[in-house]
């Protein structure tokens, strides 16, 4: 597959109008201040496409920080990237997944746990009982269906807060997902 969109990795790579290079050279400005090179890595061609729209790469950005820098349950880093992978197998996001899986890997995912999620399994005997409940609930959420049991589960183990939260880090990865799945980086 090739990609559908060209990336801006740079703010050279803009060769649009004026007013188009000025707004993703304030872009890049803004995300990468003080840096030398300011520009996007192979694991961040999302934003490298978002910045085609540069309002819209900033505003996903601030998103990001705050749904993975800010909120409490996002801290609980395996957690996450539980989720995040679950979400990305669930929409058949491979680019995604496998973008994320160094940080799976550091957040102690281990090889075997994330096959098993990119092959959609979840067995008990590599996912302990939180974990099987947070890839549960990812896919779900991702299928749009939580069944009322299920979310129970959730508010019972995690609270309503982080419940809440839990399902916005959901509602991102699936975002990113979707993204990435039409957009082919």
């Amino acid at each position: 597959m090739t990609a559908r969109i060209q990336p801006y990795h740079r703010p050279s790579d803009c060769i649009g109008d004026p007013h188009e290079r000025s707004a993703v050279a304030d872009l890049f400005a803004h995300l990468f201040a003080g840096r030398d090179d300011p520009h996007f890595d192979g694991n961040h061609d999302g934003m490298a496409i978002a910045a085609r729209s540069p309002a819209l790469a900033g505003q996903l950005a601030r998103l990001g920080g705050v749904v993975i820098g800010q909120l409490g349950w996002s801290q609980r880093v395996l957690l996450r990237e539980l989720a995040a992978q679950a979400v990305n197998a669930q929409f058949n996001s491979r680019y995604s997944f496998e973008s994320r899986r160094g940080i799976g890997e550091s957040a102690g995912l281990s090889e075997l746990q994330l096959e098993a999620l990119a092959s959609g399994e979840a067995p008990a005997e590599l996912f302990d009982a939180e974990q099987r409940l947070v890839i549960d609930y990812a896919r779900a959420t991702a299928k749009g269906h939580v069944s009322d049991a299920l979310f129970k589960r959730m508010v019972a183990h995690f609270g309503e807060a982080e419940t809440v939260e839990a399902t916005a880090v959901i509602g991102f990865f699936g975002f990113w997902a979707m993204f990435l799945n039409a957009t082919r980086p």
